[in-house]
C-alpha cells in the first residue's frame, strides 16, 4: 500500500496538505513547520502508542528522527514532529481528527494483514504557474 502525503505551501506556523492511498485522497494533514518531517519516501509500521493507548502508524528510516507518527491533533503546536490527520481543515487546522485517523489505521490494518509493504512518499508543494 503506498501512501502519498501532497504538502500544500506552508502558513507562518504550519504546512497542511493531503494523504492519499494508492492515489485516492484519504484525508487532510497538518505538520508543525518547525518540526516537519523532510520529505522522502519511508515504510510505515502499526506500532501501540503508549501516550494515545492505541495502534499509530509510525514512519520508520527518517535520518536522526524516531517516532514521527500519524496521531489526532487539530492545531501546529500539538505536534512535536508528528502528522495529524484529519477530515475537514483549515487554515492551521484539521478537525474530525479522531474519525480520519480510525479510518487510516483500519485500512492499514487490512494491508498489514495482507503481510503488503506500507510505505509514505511525502513530497514539497507543487508550484503552479499562471
Amino acid at each position: 500500500m503506498k501512501l502519498t502525503l501532497h504538502r500544500k505551501h506552508p502558513t507562518e506556523t504550519g504546512i497542511p496538505g493531503d494523504l492519499f492511498i494508492d492515489d485516492v485522497r484519504e484525508c487532510h494533514t497538518l505538520e508543525n513547520k518547525a518540526k516537519a518531517i523532510p520529505c522522502g519516501t519511508f515504510d510505515i509500521e502499526l506500532e501501540y502508542s503508549p501516550r494515545f493507548g492505541r495502534l499509530l502508524p509510525e514512519l520508520k528510516g527518517i535520518p536522526g528522527r524516531t517516532e514521527c507518527k500519524f496521531h489526532t491533533a487539530n492545531w501546529p503546536h500539538q505536534l512535536e514532529g508528528c502528522i495529524a490527520v484529519g477530515r475537514v481543515s483549515s487554515t492551521d487546522y484539521v478537525g474530525e481528527s479522531k474519525k480520519a485517523l480510525d479510518a487510516l489505521v483500519q485500512k492499514l490494518i487490512v494491508a498489514r494483514n495482507r503481510k503488503e509493504a506500507i510505505t509514505v512518499e511525502i513530497t514539497e508543494p507543487t508550484i503552479v504557474e499562471v
